[in-house]
């Protein structure tokens, strides 16, 4: 069978930081992740950062699709912040904006890639580096103003 190599989210370089997320990140905390639209109006994980929930039970944004069995409200708050991400991914600012309004500490880019970008939040004051290895990234949003 042909693979195609665009539906592989994961790449091997994620899963040490998925591990790392794992056993050092409190479980409650949400760990923003890049979007990418999936169809049906929603959004899903564009990179490793997909497989977070299911290997770690920490909660991501956005969630897995299955999302989109909730209620319209649900829906449209998960894709308004997707939305807002894959605007901001590339303007440290803003994305810390939009991390302290959901009230998220840390985002994860991962070895494929996506809206995020990790060059950008890891020349700002807005974020620490708290992971990276092999062009996987997890970062946390700092507490001060922007």
């Amino acid at each position: 069978p042909t693979l195609n190599p665009v539906t592989f989210l994961a790449r091997q370089a994620d899963f040490p930081a998925i591990h790392w997320i794992d056993q050092n990140i409190p479980e409650e905390e949400t760990i923003l992740i890049n979007p990418t639209a999936w169809g049906y109006g929603l959004y899903m994980g564009n990179d490793g950062g997909y497989w977070i929930s299911a290997l770690t039970q920490h909660p991501t944004l956005p969630p897995p699709v299955l999302y989109g069995m909730g209620t319209r409200t649900e829906i449209e708050q998960v894709n308004q912040v997707a939305e807002g991400v894959r605007t901001a991914g590339d303007d440290p600012t803003a994305l810390w904006a939009l991390m302290r309004a959901e009230n998220i500490r840390y985002v994860y880019t991962g070895g494929r890639g996506g809206a995020i970008s990790p060059i950008a939040l890891s020349q700002s004051e807005l974020f620490a580096v708290r992971f990276q290895q092999n062009g996987t990234w997890v970062f946390e949003a700092l507490p001060q103003n922007p």
